[in-house]
């Protein structure tokens, strides 16, 4: 698998299956700077815990140094 540069933020949910990925392993694919893991949630995240998901998003693109965007950028 190619290596992801751009950064990468990760939301886990205890009712999927990569819920624990070790940050590690994450990091072997990808530029990972962000691992957040909620103690609700699950494989479709947007209808089991849309409040954690929206709230990971905003914090990642809001943050435009983290992110290496300027999406959400909050002024």
């Amino acid at each position: 698998m190619p290596y992801i540069s751009q950064p990468v933020a990760l939301s886990q949910f205890p009712w999927d299956i990569w819920y624990g990925t070790p940050m590690e392993w994450a990091k072997r694919t990808g530029n990972v700077v962000r691992l957040v893991k909620h103690d609700r949630g699950g494989h479709f995240a947007a209808v089991d815990a849309p409040d954690l998901l929206v709230k990971d998003v905003q914090d990642f693109f809001g943050d435009r140094d983290l992110s290496g965007t300027h999406v959400f950028y909050k002024e």
